[in-house]
């Protein structure tokens, strides 16, 4: 992304988060990222990034467990990423 454009509003890098997004429809990180991306480089566009979070984290809940110990390790570190980048939106 560092090749990609680097002055408002960012189109370059927001078309390949997009690309990735739909490369990789299960990784909910990615989801995640990019709803960050839309908090840091377009705050003017919040509820586009609450969306992109939200997904990201429905995505990652998907597997209905309710206690700690039954949450696999990887979905642990997806749920993690997911909140960090929503409590960084505020």
């Amino acid at each position: 992304m560092e090749h990609s454009d680097n002055k408002a509003p960012f189109t370059g890098c927001f078309n390949i988060m997009k690309q990735l997004c739909e490369s990789f429809l299960d990784e909910a990180q990615i989801r995640a990222h990019l709803g960050r991306l839309y908090s840091i480089c377009r705050p003017e566009e919040e509820d586009e990034a609450k969306k992109h979070l939200q997904k990201a984290l429905q995505m990652a809940s998907s597997n209905d467990k309710t206690d700690d110990d039954d949450i696999d390790y990887r979905s642990k570190l997806d749920l993690s990423c997911i909140y960090h980048n929503y409590v960084c939106m505020f």
